[in-house]
């Protein structure tokens, strides 16, 4: 039997690689003799630099930039093999993982860091960038890395607007004469891990709960959505707020849509592309994927669904093991997946599931596999 390993990371727990090694660790034991091979995925959240760059530290450069709460930390930024073409992780920078939850703050968190990371690839000469839009903190629209780009983002009184999406409410107008002159030779494909839009009943919005936002807080997003998606589509003269995507990573693509050459791709399909996934198909009986919550939000472009979906065109079963079942999880039946199981193993915390992720997973790995050999007696 040929088996295919190929799950995404366990956000705040583990990463792809750790979950296809325990995956692989439980799997094994029951299955020793088997062919297996392991292909953490990632779709623009988390671990898409290291799916797109790998281990090699020669192509890895790191910098000091902002995380979404102000703070100066090391990032690295990563070079593909072409060696011209470089890649940025936008979490890296602006994780929701960096930072703690007591101080997580949507309303304030800036993507000014991803600005900064750009600069400093700018200036050892790079031209072209893939980036990495998913597992952020922040919800400003780009502004901040546009910010540091040179763009000014005003207010009424044609003054510097606030810090994060607090300064999308206040947006009255936004100058682009000192914007860095050397984007006009630079090109971006940003990829994009939801597929949601900018606004609309599954539009960022969605995600500015888990960013640190409250309930009452919400009108006040929504007004802060509606009022930069006003000025850029009145500014440009099209509905850029309605293209998919651009609800991930709290809007990112929408500041760089409307003021750089970039392209915007579905992330799992372009990190597939990119791991030749075809290749791997074709050489597997079976899939293990996975993901840390699978629920319906899954459907908007999330890697095991992307993933699912090419193995139901190949009739290739896929399995997939997630640390919680979210609300309507059972809509990932329509997209490739066969079964999806939970590694809780029964009433548990949020923060012990995190914490013995590792466990559990192999545990739950090693129940899958007996019930694969179960259904080869059968």
């Amino acid at each position: 039997m040929k088996i295919l390993i190929a799950p995404n990371g366990f956000k705040e727990s583990l990463s792809a690689s750790q979950v296809a090694e325990a995956i692989y660790l439980g799997f094994s034991e029951q299955f020793p003799d088997a062919s297996y091979t392991l292909l953490p995925l990632a779709d623009g959240g988390e671990g898409t630099l290291h799916c797109l760059c790998g281990d090699d530290s020669h192509h890895l450069i790191f910098t000091r930039v902002h995380n979404a709460n102000h703070e100066n930390i090391s990032v690295p930024y990563g070079l593909l093999k072409d060696t011209q073409t470089v890649v940025i992780e936008s979490a890296e920078a602006l994780g929701l993982t960096l930072i703690e939850p007591s101080t997580r703050n949507a309303w304030l968190a800036s993507s000014y860091g991803l600005g900064q990371l750009i600069i400093h690839a700018l200036d050892q000469g790079y031209r072209k960038f893939i980036l990495g839009l998913g597992g952020t903190a922040t919800c400003d629209g780009g502004m901040g890395a546009l910010s540091a780009l040179g763009a000014r983002f005003l207010n009424a009184a044609q003054q510097p607007v606030s810090s994060g999406a607090k300064g999308l409410l206040e947006l009255a107008d936004i100058d682009i004469s000192q914007l860095d002159s050397r984007l006009k030779e630079t090109t971006f494909t940003l990829a994009h891990d939801v597929s949601n839009t900018w606004l609309g009943e599954k539009g960022a919005l969605m995600y500015v709960l888990q960013k640190g936002a409250t309930e009452t807080e919400l009108p006040d997003f929504h007004k802060a959505f509606q009022n930069y998606a006003d000025i850029l589509n009145n500014r440009l003269g099209k509905k850029l707020t309605d293209i998919p995507g651009t609800g991930a990573a709290g809007g990112m693509a929408l500041a760089f849509l409307a003021f750089t050459k970039t392209t915007l791709e579905p992330g799992g399909e372009f990190i597939l592309k990119n791991v030749n996934i075809q290749k791997a198909l074709a050489q597997c009986d079976l899939i293990i994927t996975g993901e840390g919550q699978m629920d319906e939000q899954s459907l908007y472009g999330k890697m095991p669904i992307t993933l699912g979906r090419l193995a139901k065109e190949q009739k290739i079963p896929v399995i997939a093991v997630t640390g919680n079942l979210g609300q309507n999880y059972q809509r990932v039946y329509e997209c490739g997946i066969n079964a999806v199981l939970s590694i809780s193993p029964g009433p548990i915390s949020y923060e012990s599931s995190l914490k013995h992720g590792r466990v559990l997973l192999t545990a739950t790995a090693n129940h899958i596999a007996r019930l694969v050999r179960i259904g080869n007696i059968i």
